[in-house]
């Protein structure tokens, strides 16, 4: 392994050396030579004059060779439509810039690939461009089940208001992924002030698809959220098929008392049921019964009805099969 690297080590520092003395050897030996001064002197010694000028050159047409043969491979790779094509089911208009995957029909290993624009990676439209009646600025293929498009506008999108100016996610398959209609939704950043499940939500919450039941969190945004009266941070709220509240969870923003319970900044509170709420402290910053001075134990859990304040029950983290059971 150290032979390996250190064999590696020398190869490298080889071929920089290599390198600058190519491109600052050759044009010192060409103005040497143009200086009648200094060309007399090299002359005197026509072969190691030709080796020096036969190594340079090597060196500086090699390199310049492939610096030439990088751009063109760039070039093609990344090409700017002079006119509309559709790939698969993908309608791509003039003047779109593409980015390919490959050109070659083998790989390094001889096995076919996808090629051509048929290994489609990305794309940005020269204007707003409608992909699966959505209006977009650009489009990231990805390889399967995720598809991203960047929307040029905020647009409703599976019922969900999206923000313009950030990326929808879509979800497809090897088969769909040039077949835009048959994409899915996966996820989006809503619209600031966004109001989903009777509650507004702050700039850069976002919607996720689950199966037939969708999430929404502001994980990522700087404002907090008003959950029934409660505000919480790291808020995620889970909806049904048909966008009903199913459960939601969140830290506390500030502290909470219910019934005889004080909660403070940062416990867990969650809700299946809408007439009970579980509480779930940090262990750093455990609840406090106001009445008997009770602290909750470690690790420890408290359902609650919010209505009277009635404790149902209070219970070892590990006991708890799922929240508000």
């Amino acid at each position: 392994m150290d032979a390996a690297l250190n064999f590696s080590a020398l190869f490298y520092a080889m071929f920089w050396w290599f390198l600058i003395v190519g491109f600052i050897g050759l044009p010192v030996l060409l103005i040497m030579l143009g200086v009648p001064a200094w060309r007399r002197p090299l002359l005197r010694h026509p072969r190691k004059v030709a080796v020096m000028g036969l190594v340079c050159g090597s060196v500086v047409g090699l390199t310049s060779y492939q610096l030439w043969l990088n751009h063109r491979e760039r070039e093609l790779l990344n090409p700017r439509l002079d006119h509309a094509v559709v790939v698969g089911e993908l309608a791509l208009p003039a003047g779109a810039r593409v980015h390919l995957n490959a050109l070659e029909p083998l790989d390094a290993n001889g096995e076919p690939q996808t090629h051509g624009l048929a290994s489609l990676s990305s794309v940005e439209f020269p204007a707003p461009h409608v992909v699966a009646g959505i209006t977009v600025s650009a489009l990231r293929l990805y390889f399967p089940p995720d598809t991203e498009m960047l929307l040029a506008a905020d647009q409703v999108i599976d019922g969900f208001p999206c923000a313009g100016g950030t990326w929808v996610t879509m979800s497809a398959t090897e088969q769909t992924r040039l077949q835009p209609e048959r994409w899915r939704f996966t996820a989006c950043t809503l619209v600031a002030g966004s109001v989903i499940a009777a509650e507004t939500w702050p700039a850069q919450s976002r919607v996720s698809r689950e199966g037939d039941a969708y999430t929404v969190h502001n994980w990522l945004a700087e404002a907090p959220v008003s959950l029934r009266g409660i505000v919480l941070s790291n808020v995620i709220v889970t909806l049904d098929a048909q966008r009903r509240l199913s459960h939601w969870e969140g830290q506390l923003e500030n502290p909470v008392t219910v019934g005889e319970w004080q909660y403070p900044h940062g416990t867990t509170v969650a809700q299946n049921r809408p007439d009970t709420l579980m509480f779930s402290p940090s262990p750093l910053s455990p609840a406090r019964n106001l009445r008997t001075g009770q602290r909750l134990g470690r690790d420890h859990s408290i359902l609650q009805r919010p209505a009277d304040g009635r404790v149902l029950w209070i219970k070892p983290n590990g006991e708890i099969d799922a929240p508000d059971s």
